[in-house]
């Protein structure tokens, strides 16, 4: 399929690449199958639901960005091992929605729980809308629409969260989130229906 991500994605993404390619190898060597390194990240990161109801936004965060990187290792050691299947494409669309879809929830949970309605009800607007991106994704994808060059897409809301958790801004991120996913969501819509 083609890759109809934006130019500077597209850079940063192979510098990326480049820039874990020994860590890449490293894994194959050790015989670290691609499916296996997804589910562990995926795992990894949904693990941040636990922190993420406590209120430990620093382990919340940490637990979810580690996990996301493993996840990305998971396409460039499965095109190094000439490995790269359908069913290796679907699984990491799962554990990216798992991982995302726990960490929010926890969010979301957490929030109630400490009797914050409102950041409760935004983290609950961000989880859908999260959702709902990438499943107009999908769709468009499958019209054959160019659909993956907005931003605020997965790799944005990862770093948006996770980082977010990390330097303890828990409200701003999920604000963020929900706001850009937002305009995802209507600009995606729109493309689909001007096709």
């Amino acid at each position: 399929m083609k890759d109809t991500r934006s130019p500077l994605r597209l850079r940063l993404r192979l510098r990326a690449e480049r820039a874990c390619s020994g860590l890449v190898h490293l894994l194959a060597a050790a015989g670290i199958s691609p499916n296996v390194l997804t589910t562990t990240g995926g795992l990894l990161a949904a693990s941040s639901a636990w922190p993420a109801v406590r209120g430990d936004f620093v382990e919340a965060g940490t637990l979810f960005l580690a996990g996301s990187a493993l996840d990305a290792l998971d396409g460039p050691l499965a095109r190094m091992l000439g490995r790269e299947s359908r069913f290796g494409a679907v699984l990491d669309a799962v554990m990216d929605r798992l991982g995302e879809g726990a960490l929010l929830a926890g969010l979301c949970m957490g929030f109630a729980l400490h009797g914050d309605r409102l950041w409760a009800e935004i983290s609950s607007v961000a989880l859908v809308l999260s959702f709902l991106a990438s499943y107009l994704r999908a769709w468009g994808e499958r019209f054959g629409l160019e659909m993956a060059a907005d931003w605020m897409t997965r790799p944005e809301r990862v770093l948006v969260l996770g980082i977010g958790l990390m330097v303890g801004l828990p409200h701003m991120a999920v604000s963020v989130v929900a706001l850009f996913s937002t305009f995802v969501v209507c600009a995606r819509l729109w493309r689909v229906g001007r096709s």
